[in-house]
């Protein structure tokens, strides 16, 4: 798979230059990255683009269905300025998240394995091992109460279902990104529906595409079924927002929306995790402080006892 960084290069370079005026053959043969350009040689022996880039092994599907839908149309350019845009702030997401662990994990590494160093010439080596595995284990307790505490605080932001609802936006923004983008582009819905779900693993949505399936193969709306249950369950805003779009024509615009929303509520939860990910971390490396002054004043304590005896 190609890096974020490499793909927005590609991605900004390929706009600029469709921008210019260049044909989009032109572009690719210009482009210089063969992890990229290799697997669509076969569109200039006559393969069509759009196959290339649905098989491409190094982007994700969600990409490579819009940049297939943008070689069909003219809007080719902005989906590549709106992918290069997305891609470019969940990089600085994952820098501030990287940053952010990146220091105080240097802090945890030295004082595990380097304050032992200071008993090391009467402990031994042994004696250096079992004073690294008593550190880690600190760090473990002490990051299983910080955790468990901003459970109980926050209960819905620290637990399993917050990483879940995580997974669950990035899915409906997979399928409403790809849907709305092919249904704006002119893409007919039967062909647009199996691709949209390539990059999906949510449970009702998948099920939701083997029902719609079924209904266009006999010309019907797979839209309608969205109230029955289960699909009842899914997101509200979701249901309301596809019933009304179905309903007034304008399901693409709506999907856009909604993808809009869904990349925003990603992001939300990116940035909470920078927070908390520096915030337990800066704790944690507290906690170890505190235990060795603890057991160094506490030894210091004990000689002087010692010696009043």
């Amino acid at each position: 798979m190609l890096s974020i960084a490499k793909r927005i290069r590609i991605y900004d370079s390929m706009s600029q230059q469709l921008e210019a005026g260049l044909d989009l053959h032109q572009v690719l043969i210009g482009l210089n990255i063969p992890e990229f350009t290799l697997p669509l040689q076969p569109a200039f022996q006559g393969k069509t683009l759009e196959a290339c880039l649905l098989e491409h092994p190094s982007i994700p599907k969600t990409e490579a269905v819009l940049l297939a839908v943008g070689t069909k149309s003219s809007s080719l350019p902005r989906i590549l300025k709106d992918l290069s845009s997305q891609l470019a702030q969940l990089q600085e997401a994952q820098q501030k998240l990287l940053i952010s662990t990146l220091r105080p994990g240097l802090l945890i590494f030295i004082l595990v394995f380097g304050f032992p160093l200071i008993n090391f010439p009467k402990t031994g080596l042994s004696g250096y091992f079992a004073e690294v595995g008593l550190y880690l284990l600190v760090l473990l307790g002490s990051a299983g109460a910080i955790a468990g505490g901003l459970r109980l605080i926050w209960p819905k932001r620290f637990s399993i279902p917050f990483l879940k609802a995580y997974f669950t936006n990035h899915d409906f923004y997979n399928f409403t990104t790809s849907l709305g983008g092919q249904l704006g582009a002119g893409v007919d819905i039967v062909q647009a529906w199996e691709s949209s779900f390539k990059a999906v693993k949510h449970g009702l949505l998948l099920k939701f595409k083997t029902l719609g399936t079924a209904s266009l193969k006999i010309g019907s709306n797979p839209f309608q079924h969205l109230y029955k249950e289960p699909f009842n369950k899914l997101d509200p805003l979701f249901l309301s927002m596809c019933h009304s779009g179905n309903i007034s024509g304008q399901l693409s615009e709506n999907l856009l929306k909604l993808a809009k929303i869904y990349e925003q509520r990603m992001f939300a939860g990116l940035r909470i995790l920078v927070v908390v990910g520096s915030t337990l971390v800066m704790a944690i490396v507290g906690s170890v402080v505190a235990y060795k002054i603890i057991t160094y004043y506490t030894a210091y304590f004990n000689q002087i006892d010692e010696i009043l005896k």
